[in-house]
């Protein structure tokens, strides 16, 4: 993640097709109030639907955090495993979020009642797929810890998105988050859909392969730049970062299992789009942008028609 200070106030999101955000963050903790500031946003469910709508996003997809805190919604389901986990709250329609899994609260002794508690959380119509924060959490991706619940995904048909790469602070073990470890985790399950994040930045070459290789994986583009961003800017600055980013899409050249996300609030939804859609060939956008998003994370179909 890279963080620039040059931001264009004059830029206007109009980006003219559907766009589902496939990666980003409802949470207002002290640190993504921070974030959000940092990158010129505010950090309230009023905002982010403005943005939705002036963006033409139709969906967002949440990862894993404490929901937005309002006072007309009440959680479905107990809070087991800590503040990593999103409850089902009653958000609008075109929000949608990943139960994040916090491994370090699971114990032998309470793991099957994790599991209960996820797969009744999976019951809620917007609770779309499972997010594991490798990396964050000191533990590999075949720890025992993690096992049911990838089995869990395969018998609910959603996808597990997995943390790869950077992490956001130094206390992150970058072995855990290497994006080569998703290929023995999908080769171990092959009826599991595995998502990777932020393209496993910077080990951009390392997630292409693992996506060329194994067909039940995928990789998201979000969290590639942090902050306040002008576009053309950080396309001049950052060149050689954006082509190393397009050599490995064109290596891959597999745009059906490419998908836009933001991370944010670590940047402004139009500058972001404006840069990722300079990176993917016009004739794959739609799929990118929206048609992708639709078919890995199943649930949401309905309600982005």
């Amino acid at each position: 993640m890279r963080p620039f200070s040059c931001y264009n106030k004059n830029l206007k999101g109009s980006f003219a097709m559907k766009i589902i955000d496939s990666h980003l963050h409802l949470c207002q903790t002290e640190g993504f109030c921070r974030t959000a500031a940092f990158a010129h946003c505010e950090n309230s469910m009023v905002y982010v639907q403005k943005e939705f709508a002036k963006n033409n996003i139709v969906m967002g997809i949440g990862m894993g955090n404490q929901p937005f805190d309002t006072k007309d919604t009440a959680p479905l389901v107990c809070n087991l495993a800590g503040q990593m986990i999103l409850e089902p709250y009653n958000y609008p329609q075109n929000i949608a979020c990943c139960l994040g899994i916090a491994a370090d609260k699971i114990t032998k002794e309470n793991q099957k009642q994790m599991v209960d508690s996820f797969a009744q959380a999976l019951a809620c119509f917007h609770i779309v797929g499972l997010k594991v924060y490798a990396g964050y959490q000191p533990y590999d991706l075949l720890d025992w810890r993690y096992l049911p619940f990838y089995d869990l995904a395969a018998q609910m048909q959603v996808p597990v998105v997995i943390h790869a790469g950077d992490t956001a602070n130094s206390k992150g073990l970058l072995k855990y988050a290497h994006p080569l470890l998703v290929d023995e985790l999908a080769g171990h399950f092959p009826q599991t859909f595995f998502v990777i994040a932020h393209y496993g930045s910077p080990w951009l070459a390392d997630a292409a392969e693992v996506v060329c290789k194994n067909k039940n994986t995928a990789i998201d583009l979000s969290g590639l730049l942090a902050g306040p961003i002008d576009p053309d800017t950080v396309w001049r600055e950052q060149e050689g970062y954006f082509s190393l980013i397009r050599t490995w899409n064109q290596y891959m050249a597999i745009y059906d299992r490419l998908l836009y996300g933001s991370d944010w609030p670590l940047v402004p939804m139009a500058p972001y789009i404006e840069i990722m859609s300079r990176l993917i060939p016009a004739r794959f956008q739609e799929d990118v942008f929206y048609h992708n998003a639709r078919r890995i994370f199943t649930r949401i179909q309905p309600y982005t028609e």
